[in-house]
């Protein structure tokens, strides 16, 4: 399996994820410029895409959606208007569904509007990519088909102590906070702590915030947590994704 993220945090999401058969995109919040480069680096064009699956109806994952035909869109009924969705394409959680060599699952999250992660498994490769971000927490109906992933895009989007002495409102501090905000580095080692197995070969941490996050931060706190939880750090590749930068992620024999 292949991961381009071409882009994560607050100015806009999409990852493209390709099995060497089948290629698709979570979500579309970075101009379609970005985007174009991105499938160039994998000789590819917007043509392949077979679908762009959108998590929630916030602007940084969905403001560029329309560069793709409606039929190649695939989200819940409240992300965008019934009249721009076609009815097979209307995604509802726990239920899979089939694109090409790709198996997709969505599953709900804790966010001020609805908000989707997915699961994607290749039948060619037998690997599983879980995206999750933008959420306040993880429902504990979703830990079994999360668990023992290939891949992990998975939210770690502020500092505790940053995003509480930071000179953001008060009410944005506590929505970020809140239980239907964004995980923050603490909360998202723990999660991970819980779900990752020996089929677990990469982490990339999401959606960090650039006024109450740091990178060193992050890393800081997986590694502590880890070493509370399981008392060693395990042998998984550990990166943090980029607002302005492509991170490219592919399958490595252990």
């Amino acid at each position: 399996m292949q991961i381009l993220n071409i882009g994560s945090g607050s100015s806009g999401n999409a990852t493209l994820v390709y099995d060497g058969e089948t290629l698709i995109q979570i979500d579309a919040g970075l101009p379609s410029k970005k985007i174009k480069e991105g499938l160039a680096s994998l000789n590819k064009t917007l043509n392949d895409v077979r679908g762009l699956f959108i998590t929630h109806s916030h602007s940084d994952h969905l403001k560029y959606a329309n560069i793709y035909p409606k039929e190649k869109i695939f989200t819940h009924s409240d992300c965008l208007p019934l009249s721009e969705l076609e009815k097979d394409n209307i995604l509802f959680p726990n239920t899979k569904y089939i694109l090409g060599t790709f198996e997709i699952t969505p599953i709900l999250l804790s966010h001020d509007v609805k908000c989707f992660g997915y699961v994607v498994h290749s039948t060619i490769t037998d690997e599983t990519l879980v995206n999750i971000t933008d959420t306040g927490y993880i429902p504990d109906n979703s830990f079994e088909i999360i668990s023992n992933a290939d891949f992990y895009i998975f939210e770690s989007n502020h500092d505790t102590d940053m995003e509480l002495n930071s000179p953001r409102p008060a009410y944005l501090i506590k929505r970020n906070m809140s239980d239907t905000g964004h995980l923050n580095n603490i909360d998202s080692s723990y999660y991970l702590s819980l779900i990752v197995g020996n089929k677990t070969k990469t982490i990339l941490f999401a959606h960090l915030s650039r006024d109450c996050n740091r990178e060193d931060l992050v890393l800081k706190a997986y590694k502590d947590v880890f070493l509370a939880q399981k008392g060693s750090i395990p042998d998984i590749e550990v990166y943090c994704l980029h607002q302005d930068l492509p991170t490219f992620i592919q399958t490595k024999v252990k």
